[in-house]
């Protein structure tokens, strides 16, 4: 400046240009949402809104879960008890390996489906991804789903929230 004067707040381009938009603190920040934001710019979810939406799949893999333990533990008092009647009344006919197979299979089901049950309680609660994956993909499974067809629904459900970003960065 060649008169020697100063500079006032006047002169200054940048700061009397009205005109323009003022600059944003980031792409993740809103003035008016303070909310975290995710890489698409998307609110993303608190770590209760995530328990909320995991909270109907979790409940509905513990119920179809229960009723299928039941189901089976129900079914392996039948075998047990038809063998011993066999076995008291003297009938040769009673067949030991298909009473040994019959109980390792309702054994088998009975771990399947207490561990759906687990992993509908972990999902709850937002604990231990890999056992929700293994119940999830347990009730899957068409022939061996608990229930048949009800539980199904509920495991392809708790699949899509693990697969959730927002939901899946919350689960310890």
């Amino acid at each position: 400046m060649s008169d020697d004067r100063r500079r006032s707040f006047d002169d200054d381009d940048d700061y009397n240009n009205y005109d323009r938009p003022r600059d944003r603190r980031g792409d993740a920040y809103d003035d008016y949402d303070d909310g975290p934001r995710g890489p698409s710019g998307a609110r993303r979810k608190t770590w209760q809104q995530a328990k909320d939406s995991v909270m109907i799949p979790a409940y509905g893999l513990m119920i179809t879960g229960g009723i299928a333990l039941l189901l089976q533990i129900a079914s392996m008092v039948v075998y047990i008890l038809s063998y011993a009647g066999v076995a008291i009344a003297g009938i040769q006919n009673a067949n030991d390996l298909e009473f040994v197979g019959r109980m390792v299979g309702s054994v088998i089901g009975i771990c399947w489906h207490s561990t759906i049950i687990l992993s509908g309680y972990k999902m709850m609660n937002l604990q231990s991804k890999v056992v929700i994956w293994i119940g999830c993909i347990f009730a899957s499974i068409p022939c061996c789903s608990p229930c048949l067809i009800f539980g199904m629904p509920f495991g392809i459900w708790g699949i899509v929230l693990l697969c959730n970003e927002d939901t899946s960065r919350h689960i310890r």
